[in-house]
């Protein structure tokens, strides 16, 4: 074989190992730190976030998830360099560190960990019972009137409420207002009777109280 035949066919092994080599997978790169929470509610629900780039740009990305307490969660495909979002709740309290990793949709895992993400896990407590609804006891079939209770958190969250107004008309919820605060809802009855309105609150975290005592309001004809 000649000499000129023998350089040619090495620069084509040379040439299909550089090309086979640019082909080859590469793993995603290590993900950012976490972001969400640092500081949850026992048995909340927290929303985390995280992104990392991949070299081969058309690999789709998905995220493992370590949270610390024993448990592992995988998320969905994202596209590459896309912000990922999955939930988590600790049912303990306590403090964790959670961390992240990526694999591409080839199976290749990136090389580290993220840097992890501190969480301090608290536990909540359900707001007291509210005061019972106050209110015209007497009132005008049609007629719009206002109602107000309070209620306290002892973690002093913020609280919003739900008004059962004793009719078909189902529940009525609120906007939120911090705790001890008074809290405001209007209603209409569009039958005459004798309905019982109770009203129960519900914090930021979900946690509910127990329905107050209720309010006997009497619906007459009024003017329509």
């Amino acid at each position: 074989m000649s000499k000129i035949i023998k350089i040619s066919l090495l620069l084509s092994a040379v040439g299909f190992l550089f090309f086979a080599g640019c082909k080859r997978n590469k793993p995603p790169e290590t993900p950012d730190k976490p972001s969400g929470p640092t500081i949850i509610r026992k048995n909340a629900i927290g929303e985390y976030t995280t992104k990392t780039n991949d070299p081969n740009k058309d690999d789709e990305i998905r995220y493992i998830f370590d949270w610390g307490d024993g448990n592992l969660d995988t998320t969905r495909y994202f596209p590459n360099d896309s912000m990922a979002d999955t939930t988590h709740v600790w049912i303990d309290t306590g403090h964790y560190q959670m961390k992240v990793r990526a694999q591409d949709n080839k199976n290749a895992l990136s090389k580290e960990w993220s840097a992890p993400l501190s969480v301090i896990v608290n536990l909540n407590n359900p707001p007291l019972t509210p005061e019972k609804p106050s209110g015209f006891s007497t009132v005008g079939r049609r007629a719009t009137n206002e109602y107000t209770t309070k209620s306290h958190d002892p973690d002093n969250d913020e609280i919003r409420y739900i008004f059962d107004w004793g009719d078909d008309s189902g529940f009525d919820t609120t906007d939120y207002f911090t705790s001890d605060s008074i809290a405001i809802a209007q209603h209409a009855w569009y039958d005459t009777g004798l309905f019982a309105v109770k009203v129960r609150a519900q914090d930021r975290w979900v946690l509910f109280s127990e329905w107050s005592d209720s309010l006997l309001v009497t619906v007459i004809m009024g003017r329509d």
